[in-house]
């Protein structure tokens, strides 16, 4: 009831204010009456918060009382550390919930992450193993006993640490909870945050700091008298086998030699136990990277960021707990999870930040509270920044933090103080970092004295300000050693763009900075952008600038071959072309844009693991290659078509049995007769193979005879495998998840509307048209050359657009004929050319077909024009595509 009322006082207020506002600042009074209610709200809180307090300990003392009287104190004990494990705190996702009690229980949400192993004790973020595990899993594992868990800020240390907590107390209940390794079940345990063990000041040493907490811990779950009955017979259990779950080591400060003492103190406990006893410890690598922080000869586990399955299910599981306050059904939460899914699936930069559970909850918050993402990253981050401040605000509010009531009233009233010394302190950083000579992913560090003198300039009492950062902040995080950092590079990004968008020269200084490192100012030359876009003018001139429309013409040196990239993400930021309507003003931007970027294709430079975003930006603003997504008036493929001409009326195949880089499929070399030929410039793309799904090709009999019939009746498909699928279902990449049926289907298809015969390439044509008439073992030449095609060793690791590497073209101009994706080729297999026969080519039947060229993950070797590999007709892989031939006109 006393919730409600204090809604009720907020809402009346709140409409009061409203009512009154133009009357308040017409007397200049507004911001006296909005910092007094800030008072009242706190002071409300405050009372509130005192009063939860009391009805929470009145009614776990009647929980208590209802026990039965033969409930014995260690089934007290579990429970209530149970009840305590499995809480959430919702407010954490949805700052509404922060005055609001919620039944979420934490193994309805926890997601387990992977860890990688390390049996030394170095600390490594870039810990390799061969056998990455969850972590639930490793810690049943026999061999650790003595653990140290690293992870950076909100990478899930410490929920792992309730949730193990949580599944052991439930295993001392009778209820042994799924996925709880078996030497773990009914095993003692204690759950200590070891911030609070360096606020105790006990006058104890050694281990005995931490036998300390944990009676204290349990008399904090049983009254006094229980805790004197319970704990000497529990002590002895957890000496011999019990579980030590050590959480925050970096939260312990380094003051007064604070943190080295505890480490002492968890080095003499873990002396003292039997070998069965186990310990796990949490902290950030930060607090664990001197030999001297260091618990000796301890294995170090370091969390890894989560994958996209885990994402996945960390969100389904968030918005089926969401769907009763948002009074959704179960199929409207699923579809809000997933249109979330898919948006982290199509920006990257929103994918770097998914993977740590704390900024993953913070954008399933911007998504929960208004229905969608802003699609421009700048309005993005300007409302998750605004989130994390209202977040610091109700932590003001909530706990006792001892600061000055100045800083307090700052940090409550004045964001865009906070906002201003944060963007100056990113800026700062950001260009000390450019020139640091190991530029990595991670925000650099910030000594304590850079960041007092940044923010003394903007607010007061700064010592009191950068305490409370350090333990309680989402942006700004410190380590508890006068060093503070950034929580993810992307905040350092956005708001070093917020403090340009201030100065009368910001463009000129970005675009100078760009122009030298364009990989480290890239976002946040996107930041700025976005933060300039409601004055479209301004991002006119900004683009103008840094694409001129003579830009190709300039020489090397004097121009900057990343701007057409750069234009062209900024354009895809502002949803172009689609809102060119809107956009108007950058019609010439975007024109000039596409054909800097065709120049960058053509001419080859940039390193070809930088084509594949090439690839995509001409994908989404428009590619102007022909043969590439481009339709003719028939609405068919606009296909480009490269002539072959076969000399003699025939031509040889395979490889000698003296190659031994070949396989033994592709000998021995034969000769075969062979007729003049013409082939399709590139692999069919998802723009040409749409032209098929548009026109009704999956629902016309016509186009499927024989066993493809059978095959296509039996699944009454409508699409390939992958289609929609961003990794693959860029306009311009090749079509991919589709079968051998499926291609000739297509051939059939486009036969009828271009009223002449389409087919699958033969082998023998595909081999011709890949090795020119000298036959060479790669379409270009005879010398291998890493950025010729999309090898593994061009550094892409997936499928690109087609067309990307115009040095590995064949001597006739045939394009991508290694390496990208396997082609089909109309040829039944024989697993080498002896095994060849009349009816090599009859595209009837069953039979396993010839596939041709070597996929992105492939090696020199595989992808040589000689190499060929099989498939079941039936299959449908996500590296297979095709390309089509026909007689020569």
């Amino acid at each position: 009831m006393v919730r409600f009322i204090y809604l009720g006082v907020a809402i009346g207020t709140l409409f009061s204010i409203l009512y009154w506002r133009d009357w308040l600042l017409a007397q200049n009074q507004y911001l006296q009456v909005l910092a007094a209610l800030s008072a009242i709200a706190s002071l409300a809180f405050t009372v509130h918060d005192l009063l939860s307090r009391r009805l929470r300990r009145k009614k776990t003392e009647k929980e208590v009382q209802k026990l039965p009287a033969d409930t014995s104190l260690p089934e007290r004990y579990y429970r209530a550390l149970a009840n305590d494990c499995q809480r959430v705190d919702m407010s954490v996702i949805d700052p509404s919930a922060a005055m609001e009690p919620h039944r979420v229980r934490l193994p309805q949400v926890y997601c387990d992450q992977r860890v990688t192993e390390s049996g030394d004790a170095k600390v490594n973020e870039e810990l390799v193993s061969h056998d990455p595990r969850l972590l639930l899993e490793a810690a049943g594992d026999p061999g650790m006993r003595r653990v140290v868990i690293l992870g950076p800020v909100g990478s899930g240390k410490s929920s792992f640490i309730n949730m193990l907590a949580w599944k052991v107390a439930q295993s001392n209940l009778g209820e042994v909870p799924r996925g709880l390794a078996a030497g773990l079940v009914r095993r003692p345990v204690v759950r200590i945050r070891l911030r609070s063990v360096a606020r105790v000041e006990s006058g104890s040493a050694g281990a005995d700091i931490l036998w300390d907490a944990a009676r204290s811990e349990i008399n904090s779950r049983l009254d006094e008298t229980s805790v004197a009955l319970f704990f000497p017979e529990y002590r002895e259990s957890l000496r011999t086998c019990g579980i030590w779950l050590l959480d925050g080591l970096d939260e312990v400060p380094e003051t007064l030699g604070a943190r080295a003492d505890l480490l002492d103190a968890i080095d003499a406990l873990s002396g003292s136990l039997e070998e069965l006893a186990q310990v796990i410890v949490t902290s950030r690598p930060y607090a664990y990277a001197r030999p001297e922080q260091r618990l000796a000869d301890w294995p170090l586990w370091y969390i890894q960021e989560m994958e996209e399955e885990q994402i996945a299910t960390f969100l389904r599981s968030w918005y089926r707990i969401m769907a009763t306050r948002k009074n959704w059904d179960v199929e409207t939460a699923e579809e809000n999870a997933q249109e979330l899914i898919q948006i982290l699936d199509e920006r990257e930069y929103l994918g770097r930040m998914a993977g740590r559970p704390l900024l993953l909850t913070l954008i399933a918050s911007l998504h929960l509270g208004s229905g969608a993402l802003p699609h421009n990253r700048g309005n993005l981050y300007e409302d998750a920044l605004r989130l994390l401040l209202q977040r610091w605000h109700m932590q003001l509010i909530k706990q006792k933090i001892p600061m000055d009531p100045a800083v307090k009233e700052v940090l409550s009233r004045d964001p865009e103080t906070l906002e201003a010394a944060l963007a100056e302190l990113a800026w700062r950083t950001h260009e000390r970092q450019s020139g640091e000579q190991a530029v990595g992913r991670e925000p650099s560090g910030i000594d304590d004295v850079e960041a007092a003198g940044t923010f003394s300039r903007h607010l007061p009492e700064v010592r009191e300000l950068l305490d409370f950062l350090d333990t309680h902040s989402g942006i700004l995080v410190g380590d508890g050693a006068g060093m503070f950092r950034f929580a993810h590079r992307s905040f350092q990004e956005y708001l070093s763009a917020v403090y340009l968008s201030g100065l009368e020269d910001g463009d000129q200084l970005l675009l100078q900075r760009v122009a030298a490192q364009p990989d480290w100012w890239r976002e946040v030359f996107l930041m700025y952008i976005s933060h300039q876009s409601r004055a479209k003018s301004t991002v006119k001139g900004f683009l103008t600038e840094l694409l001129p429309d003579a830009w190709h013409c300039l020489p090397s040196t004097a121009r900057n071959d990343y701007a057409p990239v750069l234009a062209g993400l900024a354009l895809m930021d502002l949803r172009l072309p689609e809102q060119l309507a809107q956009w108007h003003l950058l019609t010439e931007v975007l024109d000039r844009t596409r054909k800097g970027l065709r120049s960058l294709v053509a001419q080859q430079l940039l390193p070809s693991a930088q084509r594949l975003e090439l690839g995509d930006l001409l994908a989404t603003l428009g590619d102007p290659r022909e043969g590439t997504v481009q339709r003719d008036n028939r609405s068919c493929p606009a296909l480009v078509w490269i002539p072959i001409r076969v000399a003699g009326g025939s031509y040889r195949i395979g490889s000698d049995h003296s190659d031994t880089e070949a396989f033994k499929y592709e000998k021995p070399s034969i000769e075969i007769p062979l007729n003049d030929f013409q082939i399709s410039r590139f692999p069919i793309t998802n723009a040409q193979f749409e032209c098929f799904i548009d026109d009704g090709g999956y629902k016309d009999l016509r186009w499927w005879p024989d066993s493809a019939r059978e095959w296509w009746q039996g699944r009454r498909l409508d699409r390939p495998l992958y289609w929609g699928h961003r990794r693959f279902s860029r306009l311009n990449r090749p079509v991919v998840g589709i079968c051998w049926y499926e291609a000739r289907a297509f051939c059939f298809w486009l036969s009828a509307r271009l009223e002449r015969k389409i087919a699958l390439p033969t082998e023998a044509q595909w081999e011709r048209a890949a090795r020119g008439p000298d036959c060479l073992l790669w379409p270009w030449g005879d010398e291998w050359h890493d950025d010729r095609c999309n090898s593994a060793l061009a550094g892409m690791n997936e499928i690109c657009a087609v067309g990307l590497f115009p040095d590995g073209a064949g001597v006739e101009g045939v394009m991508d004929m290694s390496g990208n994706v396997w082609e089909w080729t109309l040829s039944r297999w024989c697993d080498d050319y002896d095994g060849v026969s009349d009816d090599w080519n009859d595209p009837s039947g069953t039979d396993r077909r010839v596939l041709r060229g070597g996929a992105f993950f492939n090696h020199p070797r595989n992808v040589r024009a000689a190499c060929r590999f099989y498939g079941d007709p039936a299959d449908r892989d996500d590296n297979i595509g095709f390309r089509v031939s026909s007689e020569l006109d």
